[in-house]
């Protein structure tokens, strides 16, 4: 649990865990991680606001990104125009 020991993180978790019975915020790292450990339980339901995970979502933006830099560079103008790119060039316009 690497990620509970990194600054904010760890702010946010403390912020919120506070609240918490026999939770200690000035407590150690180890003894937080123990603490997080023994509190933890199986999820019943889970759902998500999106269709992909993150990895997928941080590919489309990077996809996303150099697909507009190809549009704005005037070097790609012939190669833009093929007719192949006309669906991604109509969606890129709305």
């Amino acid at each position: 649990m690497i990620f509970f020991a990194t600054g904010i993180v760890q702010q946010g978790f403390d912020r919120i865990l506070a609240h918490c019975e026999d939770y200690d915020v000035r407590a150690s790292d180890s003894v937080k991680k123990d603490w997080f450990q023994a509190h933890t339980q199986q999820a019943d339901y889970y759902m998500r606001a999106y269709l992909g995970s993150v990895k997928e979502i941080w590919k489309a933006l990077a996809l996303q990104k150099a697909f507009q830099d190809t549009l704005d560079d005037p070097a790609a103008a012939e190669a833009l125009a093929h007719p192949a790119l006309k669906p991604l060039l109509d969606l890129a316009a709305k």
